[in-house]
């Protein structure tokens, strides 16, 4: 499951994959890391969330904070 996760990220233009680390677990998905974009976050979860053997997605991507002075 993890490898269709990894190729869906790879297809996915909206979805910064060198950013997001992918954790699975009975069916479950934990994506955790850091994104530019809420639109990033939201893509994430979508393209994983109807493959096939996915009980659940856990989304706990955060947004960096780039502030600069």
């Amino acid at each position: 499951m993890a490898k269709a996760i990894c190729d869906t990220f790879e297809w996915n233009t909206a979805v910064p994959k060198e950013d997001i680390t992918i954790k699975v677990e009975d069916g479950w998905i934990y994506l955790s890391g850091d994104v530019s974009w809420e639109y990033q976050r939201k893509a994430a979860k979508h393209v994983v969330e109807n493959l096939l053997g996915v009980k659940g997605v856990i989304n706990s991507l955060k947004i960096k904070q780039d502030v600069k002075a």
